[in-house]
């Protein structure tokens, strides 16, 4: 969804394949409601935009807790 909007690619995959394990930790135990998912994994996901190269600069900080 927000690919096109930053260079770093690499750092937005990983936050893709860390976000898929998770799910799919979901998924093998059976919590597959919202409620279980925001206890299981909290994602805070920030955006800023650079003015000079026109980019859009995501930081992401994953905090899973088990």
């Amino acid at each position: 969804m927000l690919l096109f909007l930053t260079k770093n690619r690499g750092i937005f995959f990983v936050f893709f394949l860390l976000r898929e394990r998770v799910n799919r930790l979901i998924n093998y135990n059976g919590f597959s409601t919202k409620k279980n998912q925001k206890k299981l994994c909290k994602k805070k996901l920030t955006k800023k935009f650079d003015k000079k190269k026109k980019t859009a600069i995501i930081h992401i900080v994953n905090v899973i807790k088990y």
